[in-house]
């Protein structure tokens, strides 16, 4: 018992006598800690990304792509010139050309409306119920395109590019499939291409046409190929997820360009924000090992066209917070963050260092009458604990899910903090065991303090 109050008499003692010096490391420690994981983060792949939003594929990883809320309003004045819709396409032709990171779009969860007197129309007397959207069978009354108010039906509708299409191996019973030379219009003013599904066979032929609205946009379209019976995609893309059906599906393209520029802005606006919607929906296939450095890829590229930059999912925590900063600040902060860290050791080492050198004859005089030496070692761990605990607790603050609001894996984040808190601890204790070896007691008392 003894023991324990000594310790704690000790500790106490020496504590209060460096009140300042310890709160200073400590609060000193707590920032350095959080920063030196943000920057491993950013610089290593820790494996604490949305696990549950990636797939492996081979070597490769398969990433969901899509624009943050924040990028809204920078995508609404991007989008409100005819030059920054051009340079929303261009971005999404850039990214679409890398051969080291293909992307492809795809999207199974939005319909399309069309005119319930059109659907009528082709269908006849036959039953169109099959077509319809399930979750919304019945006609509304809304606005198709800017002016025109009708009554409207949602059909089932799949969105993709041609490299969904041939990644996912679709097939035409007739017509043609998606390919990347029938998905470039001459004119914006050229019917888009369209597959349908095989319930549509003998209701819609090839080379018909039909209009339909896809997000207020309303786009002439052109039947261009049947899908044999029973062909599916993954939902969402994932291949470890359900099918969607494509039988009773319209399959509206993604991807598609322009020989020459629109020659209004409100063509501009309509295939540039099509150009959006495909990123939005957009699943890159990235090298193992290679998500940060893509991600970095993807904002400079947007940052060279004045545009929004897609976010990729799957990037690490740290690439997460610093994702606006240019490489060259990052660095910077890297930089910063190892002087604050060689500045907090140098701290503890020269704190403990001055704390037996003033206090050594206190500790001969302990040691002349028969206090064990570990005792007074406890005393100091005791107290380098205390100085590094804050960091401890700031840093499973700082990465958890409600602060953060990010699925990541937060366990490998928090497990970093404790394991460089842990080796701080290591290397003060190392120090002071170090200071205390081979204690003289007559030396320690016959020192001035």
């Amino acid at each position: 018992m003894w023991r324990i109050t000594f310790i704690a008499r000790e500790f106490f003692r020496s504590f209060q006598k460096n009140l300042l010096k310890d709160l200073l490391l400590a609060a000193i420690f707590s920032i350095s800690l959080v920063m030196a994981v943000l920057m491993c983060s950013y610089y290593f792949d820790l494996g604490e990304k949305y696990e549950d939003m990636t797939q492996q594929v081979g070597d490769r990883t398969w990433c969901n792509l899509n624009f943050l809320i924040e990028e809204n309003i920078g995508i609404s004045n991007a989008l409100a010139t005819a030059s920054g819709c051009q340079d929303m396409m261009d971005y999404y032709e850039a990214l679409h050309a890398s051969e080291e990171c293909p992307i492809f779009s795809l999207n199974t969860q939005q319909g399309l409306y069309m005119r319930e007197n059109d659907v009528k129309a082709f269908w006849g007397d036959k039953d169109y119920q099959r077509v319809v959207d399930k979750s919304q069978n019945l006609p509304i009354t809304g606005t198709f395109g800017e002016d025109e108010v009708c009554s409207l039906l949602n059909i089932q509708s799949v969105q993709m590019d041609w490299r969904a299409y041939r990644l996912f191996g679709l097939k035409v019973q007739e017509g043609e499939g998606f390919t990347e030379q029938n998905l470039e219009l001459p004119q914006a003013s050229m019917p888009v291409p369209i597959l349908l599904g095989s319930a549509y066979k003998g209701i819609i032929g090839i080379g018909d046409r039909l209009e339909a609205c896809f997000w207020n946009d309303v786009f002439s379209c052109q039947v261009i190929g049947i899908l044999e019976e029973g062909e599916s995609v993954p939902e969402f893309g994932r291949l470890d997820s359900g099918t969607c059906q494509l039988d009773t599906a319209i399959v509206f393209p993604f991807g598609i360009r322009l020989s020459e520029p629109p020659q209004s802005l409100k063509e501009s606006k309509k295939f540039a924000y099509l150009a959006c919607l495909a990123l939005d929906c957009g699943i890159a296939q990235v090298k193992d090992g290679h998500i940060n450095q893509q991600a970095n890829i993807f904002y400079e590229t947007a940052k060279s066209f004045g545009t929004p930059a897609v976010h990729l999912i799957g990037t690490s925590l740290g690439m997460e917070f610093f994702r606006k900063e240019s490489a060259a600040s990052v660095k910077m902060l890297l930089i910063l963050t190892l002087a604050l860290i060689c500045f907090a050791f140098y701290g503890l080492l020269v704190t403990f260092y001055d704390k037996v050198q003033s206090n050594s004859r206190t500790y001969g005089i302990y040691l002349m009458n028969g206090c064990p030496l570990p005792i007074i070692l406890v005393s100091c761990l005791t107290e380098a604990a205390l100085i590094l605990f804050p960091s401890v607790l700031l840093g499973r603050a700082v990465f958890t899910y409600e602060t953060i609001g990010m699925a990541y894996r937060m366990d490998i984040a928090i497990w970093m903090v404790c394991g460089f808190a842990g080796l701080s601890f290591l290397v003060g204790a190392a120090f002071i065991a170090y200071l205390m070896k081979g204690v003289n007691t007559e030396h320690f008392i016959r020192q001035k303090e």
